[in-house]
């Protein structure tokens, strides 16, 4: 071989060499970066806002956010114990904590969809992830219905000027109620003027001042007298004084009121909310809702449920964004319609936080005047059926009465001699009549004119438990429509004005709706012509729960109240709601 040959052929293998050596370098930096933006990609970043660190020690931080609780590990000896914040975190690991530790609390005065009013600080914006915290017994999460008006037992964590974290740290007592007072004859919430004076003195306190009024002297506050955004304190300076609102008629006159008033200025007029003891609100509802006259074990069986029905609108909040749980009307519980007497206080006191309990829940306990010898199930409202109301015959006995046919009901119905516990009362039985052309002036009444034309016929479509309207068809020459529900379909038959004959022969004429949707309709001919209906019904009330005068009945036959109780709500416990 040549000489320069095998220098061309060396230069060559070193150039092929070169070559392979800088693919090979190319290959290890792609696989650095391919592994290196691989390793980017699979960082995962979360960051977990308003959450709650239960605690944060050795190395490790238990998380708690929309009722799960997470674990992760900390690059930090710092330790942390039930403070919010917002965590990033990534690879399971905590990458930053943002404390969040700007605490305020008051008593909470209303609640709304975006903000809370707490005493001393106003109206407070709520952060649209707030975390609303139950952190006693068992660590779970809460709604904004929760947080309840008229106590302070919450801390309110507050960042950039907004509620980022409510927490709960023990089990309220509820030992206060707060109730909107309605105008005269119930006609609504909002008052243009008030007039407030006391058996004693008493203070009126708003926009930083204080005056006092003696006793006999009024108070008069209008919405001039308020600031936008306002409120006004009214206190009796005696504890055995009580508030007089001359404003106010009341089947009693002037109604007299424990506790204070609150007077906030709304854009529609006044409302006025009085706050007081639970156990001082029920000496004005029982007289209101059950006549004394009924005695004391009677009073005592009502006394219970009134307060296990007030204690469960309290904890439903449904009036909060007005700063009330209730307002005095029938939409809740008629209270202060009568003046409390020294019966109803006994009754009260003597049963003192007793309310009915059932699996540990305080019961909702529904109660209505007059049974027609047959109770019947929650379900008639729409919704489902609780396990302690059930539908039954009231005679005393275990014994089941069907009542699944129209003939069946009709002769239950029409029988004033059926033996039950409320057979002595006025209102077992009752009967009125509608004309076609009152029936045809009651769908025009509820918006149905055009759907129904003018009315033909009625009938029952559906009954419930007892016999018990669920749904009322009515035929026109437009067409039907069915009225659903049993206070739809006593309000629909609308007998104001027409005359309505109770069992002990005593008519009244004056009622807004059917006493109850246990009916029949007996079609009414002259000849072969279908002319209207004899109504023919029993009871008072919508049927659910205790009849008051069924407990009367008992209680004059020696029964006790628990034993009252008992009987009406089906396997309920009696606890103390202060204790429980």
């Amino acid at each position: 071989m040549k000489k320069g040959k095998s220098y061309g052929v060396i230069l060559t293998m070193i150039a092929v060499f070169v070559l392979l050596m800088y693919a090979w370098w190319q290959g290890e930096q792609k696989g650095k970066q391919e592994e290196k933006q691989s390793t980017n990609e699979t960082v995962q970043s979360i960051i977990y806002e308003n959450a709650w660190i239960v605690n944060m020690e050795n190395r490790e931080m238990l998380l708690y956010k929309d009722d799960k609780l997470y674990t992760f590990s900390v690059n930090s000896d710092k330790m942390l114990k039930e403070v919010l914040a917002d965590v990033t975190i990534e690879n399971e690991e905590v990458k930053n904590i943002r404390l969040k530790t700007d605490v305020i609390s008051g008593k909470v005065l209303a609640v709304n969809d975006d903000n809370v009013e707490i005493e001393g600080y106003g109206k407070v914006a709520l952060d649209e992830n707030v975390a609303i915290i139950k952190n006693y017994g068992e660590l779970e999460s809460a709604q904004v219905r929760d947080v309840l008006v008229g106590y302070a037992f919450m801390e309110f964590i507050v960042g950039e000027g907004k509620i980022c974290g409510i927490v709960m740290d023990s089990e309220p007592s509820l030992e206060n109620i707060r109730v909107i007072i309605m105008t005269s004859n119930y006609e609504e919430m909002y008052h243009d003027k008030i007039r407030v004076s006391s058996d004693g003195a008493f203070t009126v306190t708003g926009d930083g001042e204080i005056k006092l009024y003696k006793a006999g002297e009024e108070a008069v506050i209008d919405k001039n007298a308020l600031e936008k955004e306002d409120r006004i304190y009214i206190t009796a300076e005696n504890d055995n004084s009580m508030l007089i609102l001359n404003s106010v008629r009341r089947n009693c006159g002037t109604p007299s009121y424990h506790g204070t008033f609150e007077i906030i200025n709304d854009e529609n007029g006044l409302i006025i909310i009085n706050e007081l003891s639970l156990e001082e609100y029920l000496y004005s509802v029982l007289p209101s809702e059950m006549p004394t006259s009924y005695g004391l074990e009677a009073l005592k069986a009502q006394a219970v449920c009134a307060r296990s029905y007030a204690y469960k609108q309290i904890q439903n909040n449904s009036l909060s964004k007005y700063g009330a749980h209730v307002d005095d009307s029938s939409q809740y519980q008629v209270y202060n319609n009568i003046a409390e007497t020294k019966l109803t206080i006994e009754a009260v006191n003597q049963t003192k936080g007793q309310i009915l309990t059932y699996e540990g829940e305080v019961v909702e306990a529904f109660y209505f005047s007059t049974s027609c010898g047959h109770t019947t199930d929650t379900d008639i409202w729409g919704g489902h059926r609780v396990s302690y109301v059930k539908g039954k015959l009231l005679d005393g006995s275990n014994a089941k009465l069907l009542l699944d046919t129209e003939e069946k009901f009709a002769a239950f119905i029409k029988n004033r001699d059926f033996e039950s516990y409320d057979r002595e009362f006025a209102w077992y039985r009752w009967e009125t009549e509608f004309t076609l052309d009152d029936l045809t002036e009651f769908a025009k009444m509820a918006g149905f004119s055009k759907k129904v034309g003018t009315v033909e016929s009625i009938e029952v479509a559906e009954r419930g438990t007892g016999g018990i309207v669920k749904k009322l068809k009515i035929n026109g020459n437009a067409g039907s429509v069915i009225v659903e529900r049993e206070y739809a379909v006593r309000k629909f038959l609308n007998p104001q004005g027409y005359v309505i004959k109770r069992a002990d022969n005593t008519t009244v004429d004056n009622f807004p709706l059917l006493p109850s949707a246990y009916f029949t309709a007996e079609p009414v001919f002259e000849g072969t012509e279908l002319m209207g209906y004899h109504i023919y019904g029993g009871g008072f009330g919508h049927g659910a729960g205790m009849s008051q005068n069924g407990a009367k009945a008992m209680t004059d036959a020696g029964i006790s109240y628990d034993e009252v109780l008992k009987y009406f709500f089906e396997d309920i416990s009696i606890s103390n709601c202060y204790s429980y």
